[in-house]
């Protein structure tokens, strides 16, 4: 493909409640919504949204990257957009941007994607207030975040979860925070609580693979996945059954290839945002609705960036999210201003 011409939007969103993890405190996000016309004269849009703590890559950085890109484009250079996609692994947000853009991918109203809802380190009542919000909306899968440092208290908290929702899946995440040794002492604890998987709970690759053999509760792999060959060692060599891919720091053609190759070995590939906006996750959506399970994706994250539109592409129902079916991501070009 020949791009003609490229143009950016640095957007700032603001998120409806606090993030709170024991890597990330924000109520914020930055983004870069890229837009390309190609030698046909067709648009398209892709959305470049590192998360600071969880991205390697920064705002800063592929904007710098953007800016030289317009100008070899601008300069009458043909750009080999194969060769120079493969030449950015080190900025995954703005490879999986212009991937989204070049590919397009296709999502429509028969699209209906089960998701989980994130919460954060916080109080039981707060945890639960936001457990019974879920439930009402369908939603029947919850993802925990947990406070490393205090598990004791945690183990409290989900007790109270489990007496209070037996019907609930309980995901648990660590963000890879715990030591081999302590994850050894605290996962047995968890045995009585029906947990389905717990997310990443140390961050060496080995020591994740050693503790999916020892562990009586499925263990997931999350941060260790940042490229195709590190999915792959996890698929093929190991106990692991789920991969939890955030695509925003791997690039979107890798995380396609990801799910093809799980979904051939028949293990389990969970699509997570990084709180993108709707325009990132509309290719989040298209890539979760290539896996072949029914488990719940981390698709139900929302921010408000002051456009309708863009905030309302995509609803919640009865637990699935899906399009609103009255717009339609095309529709954004004409929102955004690209200094047009």
């Amino acid at each position: 493909m020949i791009i003609r011409q490229l143009k950016y939007q640095i957007c700032s969103s603001e998120f409806n409640r606090p993030v709170i993890t024991q890597k990330l405190i924000t109520n914020h996000k930055s983004c870069i919504f890229v837009k390309i016309e190609t030698q046909e004269g067709k648009n398209s849009i892709g959305e470049c949204s590192p998360l600071p703590n969880f991205s390697i890559d920064t705002i800063p950085q592929a904007e710098n990257e953007i800016k030289a890109l317009q100008e070899k484009i601008g300069s009458g250079l043909i750009v080999d957009m194969e060769a120079y996609l493969k030449g950015i692994t080190h900025i995954p947000s703005l490879r999986f941007s212009l991937e989204q853009a070049i590919h397009k991918p296709d999502t429509d109203n028969s699209m209906r994607i089960p998701v989980n809802e994130m919460i954060g380190i916080s109080s039981v009542n707060k945890t639960l207030e936001r457990i019974n919000s879920a439930v009402d909306k369908g939603i029947l899968t919850i993802k925990l975040k947990l406070d490393a440092n205090s598990f004791l208290n945690e183990i409290e908290r989900i007790k109270v979860i489990r007496n209070d929702f037996p019907q609930i899946n309980i995901r648990l995440d660590l963000n890879g925070l715990w030591s081999f040794r302590q994850a050894q002492k605290y996962i047995p604890l968890l045995s009585e609580f029906g947990i389905e998987y717990v997310e990443q709970p140390v961050a060496d690759i080995d020591d994740l693979i050693e503790l999916s053999k020892l562990s009586n509760i499925q263990i997931a792999a999350d941060e260790s996945v940042k490229t195709y060959d590190d999915a792959v060692k996890f698929l093929d060599d190991s106990e692991i059954k789920h991969l939890v891919i955030k695509p925003m720091t791997i690039g979107f053609r890798e995380s396609l290839k990801i799910i093809e190759h799980a979904n051939e070995i028949k293990k389990f590939v969970i699509v997570s945002s990084l709180f993108e906006t709707n325009i990132g996750r509309n290719a989040l959506l298209y890539l979760a609705s290539k896996t072949k399970h029914n488990l719940a994706h981390g698709l139900a994250v929302y921010s408000k960036i002051g456009n309708a539109l863009i905030d309302n592409l995509f609803e919640i129902r009865g637990g699935f999210i899906e399009h609103n079916y009255t717009k339609n991501i095309n529709d954004i070009l004409t929102e955004i201003n690209f200094g047009e």
